[in-house]
């Protein structure tokens, strides 16, 4: 009864199966973690990015209001200044600046826990067979034994 105890504490304490298996968990739980952060900022961007266009909207209806007097290319270059000042638009393009921020940490993130998953998987299948060699190599011992 040693002997399975023995291969068994080999596996786990000098080449840590179990603990390149948890590694590849984490990474795992960490990257849906990042991908749901992404869907978020995502979702945030695209409503900054609605109300930006409806208050943009506003601020053209007050400003036609406003000065009717002026002709369309007149109106155009004071609806670029009217829309850079006006806090509303800048509350937005700041919503969607901090979204797109987000969105760019987490896509590192992501990228990151991928390729801990590939070299925890490769980690893992290069272990599993290092394993079939050592049974492949006791079988053969086994064998020589009973001979």
């Amino acid at each position: 009864m040693a002997e399975p105890a023995k291969g068994i504490s080999y596996a786990e304490d000098q080449l840590g199966v179990h603990r390149v298996y948890k590694d590849a968990t984490f990474a795992r739980t960490n990257l849906q973690a990042a991908v749901d952060e992404i869907y978020k900022a995502r979702l945030r961007k695209r409503e900054a990015e609605a109300a930006l266009v409806d208050r943009e909207m506003e601020l053209a209806q007050e400003e036609w209001a406003a000065h009717p007097d002026y002709s369309a290319a007149k109106m155009d270059q004071h609806m670029k200044v009217a829309k850079h000042v006006d806090p509303i638009c800048r509350e937005h393009r700041r919503a969607i600046f901090d979204a797109i921020t987000r969105m760019e940490a987490q896509d590192t993130s992501r990228v990151l826990y991928e390729k801990d998953i590939a070299i925890a998987v490769s980690r893992l299948t290069e272990l599993g067979g290092y394993l079939n060699y050592l049974a492949a190599i006791k079988q053969a011992h086994n064998a020589q034994e009973t001979k």
